[in-house]
């Protein structure tokens, strides 16, 4: 999950990695043209891919998203700064993400 060591980040970063019948949370936004184009430079100077991939959201099925996948290596874990931590914890509760997976994010988060 933490597989990429951004430039000037001073730890690892989130990844999303592909296992068949697992789930992956997150939250969805919707933007404009210029916003989408402003993350996706964001994105990509920290080793992510930018990709259009289809995803399923319980509520509304499956439709077109842009997904950011890192360019890192899976079989590695770099220790996210404390701030990054707290970056993913907040946005967890936030989302209203499931207990379970806040549990499971918050153990990988602190290995």
């Amino acid at each position: 999950m933490f597989g990429i060591l951004a430039e000037g980040k001073n730890g690892g970063i989130a990844n999303i990695v592909k296992l068949a019948g697992n789930v992956v949370y997150g939250a969805l936004y919707k933007m404009d043209k210029n916003e989408l184009e402003s993350l996706n430079r964001l994105e990509e100077s920290m080793n992510y891919r930018v990709i259009r991939e289809n995803i399923t959201i319980e509520t509304y099925g499956e439709i077109p998203a842009t997904v950011y996948i890192g360019e890192g290596d899976s079989e590695n874990i770099f220790k996210p700064t404390k701030q990054y931590k707290k970056f993913i914890e907040n946005g967890m509760e936030q989302h209203n993400f499931p207990e379970n997976y806040q549990r499971e994010v918050h153990n990988l988060l602190n290995l």
